[in-house]
């Protein structure tokens, strides 16, 4: 996973802030009932939580707010030379960590009445969006294939709404790709073609439907 530099809404950087209500807290500070202590460890309520921790470089953690319940929490690191991500387990105080391919951003969605939670990941060449089980812990990415060469696809995680306990919607858009010469910034910024997704988080399934550009004002 690489760092970044710059903050953006769908081109998004080392953790993206693209939600709020999370919680940040700095090296040897407390926050609330979180603390990080000078040695990078991490602590809930006054116990040390295992499987997480900030690396010899990392500087901040970042906890999303808890799932339904209670239960579970999203955590990041920043300014770790390899971007962490885990998922607390408040009862147990411990941490499972969560791979996923590309740069993590500081977005999250719980289902309300399912076991589900989804995070999103970006690169040069777009974003990515992944589906865990919150029985097993596993992210799985979501396959959304939509654009055709020199283009690229930007999920926005704005617009994510569950319809299900099992099944969401949210918006993507298709965009030139700026690895191309000729995709200027101005031209990027510009989408080809927007789609709504219906998309399943246990089995995956995504059904596509494109939608109307608005009109260039």
């Amino acid at each position: 996973m690489k760092p970044a530099l710059v903050l953006a809404l769908l081109v998004f950087p080392l953790f993206a802030i693209a939600q709020e209500d999370w919680t940040y807290i700095n090296r040897d500070e407390k926050v609330n009932r979180f603390q990080v202590n000078s040695k990078g460890k991490f602590h809930v309520d006054g116990q040390e939580v295992t499987g997480f921790s900030l690396q010899q470089t990392g500087d901040k953690i970042a906890i999303s707010p808890s799932s339904p319940g209670g239960k579970y929490a999203v955590l990041f690191a920043f300014g770790d030379q390899d971007s962490q991500c885990a998922l607390l387990q408040y009862e147990k105080r411990a941490a499972s960590p969560m791979n996923m391919e590309g740069t993590p951003m500081v977005w999250n969605s719980w289902s309300p009445e399912g076991p589900y939670l989804l995070l999103a990941t970006y690169s040069d060449a777009g974003s990515s969006l992944y589906s865990i089980s919150l029985s097993t812990f596993q992210p799985k990415k979501v396959v959304v294939s939509l654009h055709k060469e020199g283009e690229k696809t930007e999920i926005d995680t704005t617009t994510a709404t569950w319809t299900a306990p099992d099944t969401f919607q949210m918006e993507a858009t298709v965009h030139c790709n700026p690895a191309k010469p000729e995709c200027t910034s101005q031209l990027e910024a510009k989408p080809l073609r927007i789609y709504k997704l219906t998309i399943n988080a246990e089995s995956l399934q995504v059904n596509t439907e494109e939608q109307d550009l608005q009109p260039e004002e």
